[in-house]
């Protein structure tokens, strides 16, 4: 089949409830013999046998969207990884289960059990087809970081591995949060006038849209107000209101809470890119 090129295809949409985003990396994935039967792929031979695109590391899952949009996303759950390794400029990894990811059709899940698989058709819309088949104890592949050094993401992988690991692991990836949290600050070279521009306060917050909450940093200026998201994903790295555009401020519940503010803009205001 000949490699199709697309745009973006992961979402924040595709995570689980309780999991958070936290980074990506170009990549290049090397699937093990059994990953590509189970993706129904040819097996390629010598350096032919890679994927690139991007690996994206969330709080309970490893994600690897590729470049060849007839590829599904690859999801990998850390509860379900039993090796990471180094292993040159990347990592090995082998799990006993992971997802192909479709964004237009129904999600396939691959989980090895004593010496079979069984491969479910699933999420919105699933068609409920089920297979078993032989299967490896695990699927393997190795994963080649392209332009970040490997030691800088092992350590965050192992660690995510063994919150995966425990019984109960929301203390553990709280308290990850917490401190990625900590050391997320303000980008003042954003400001739109950095000479007489003043910061006067600045907040913690989680942006709400329908079925995302994207955490970031609600800044308010003398002349802004801006929005630097935590990440990227399904939002621009910074966004910039002016307070003359501002209408109203309105308290509203957010999970049943009055946390929340939500706030109006003149119809002819529009976010600018900071």
């Amino acid at each position: 089949m000949r490699a199709r090129r697309g745009g973006q295809r992961f979402s924040l949409l595709l995570l689980e409830e309780e999991d958070h985003y936290l980074e990506d990396h170009g990549a290049v994935l090397s699937p093990g013999a059994e990953l590509w039967e189970a993706l129904g792929l040819r097996p390629a031979t010598s350096g032919a046998a890679r994927l690139r695109g991007r690996l994206r590391v969330t709080t309970r899952c490893l994600f690897f969207e590729p470049e060849d949009a007839n590829v599904a996303i690859l999801r990998f759950p850390f509860a379900k990884m039993i090796a990471l390794d180094p292993v040159g400029e990347g990592v090995a990894l082998r799990a006993t289960a992971f997802a192909e990811l479709h964004p237009d059709s129904p999600f396939v899940f691959h989980k090895a059990t004593a010496g079979s698989a069984c491969t479910c058709g699933g999420g919105v819309g699933g068609d409920g087809r089920d297979a078993v088949s032989a299967a490896p104890a695990a699927w393997s592949a190795e994963v080649a970081l392209q332009h970040t050094p490997r030691d800088r993401v092992l350590p965050l992988l192992e660690r995510l591995r063994g919150a995966g690991a425990l019984p109960r692991p929301d203390a553990a990836l709280n308290h990850l949060l917490a401190e990625r949290s900590a050391a997320f600050t303000f980008d003042t070279s954003r400001l739109s006038d950095l000479l007489s521009e003043r910061v006067i306060a600045e907040a913690r917050v989680q942006r709400i849209s329908p079925l995302v909450a994207a955490p970031g940093l609600l800044v308010l200026s003398d002349r802004n107000i801006y929005f630097q998201s935590m990440h990227t994903v399904d939002a621009e790295p910074q966004q910039r209101w002016h307070l003359s555009a501002l209408v109203r401020v309105e308290r509203k519940r957010h999970l049943l809470r009055h946390t929340a503010l939500e706030l109006r803009w003149a119809p002819s205001a529009s976010p600018g890119q900071a």
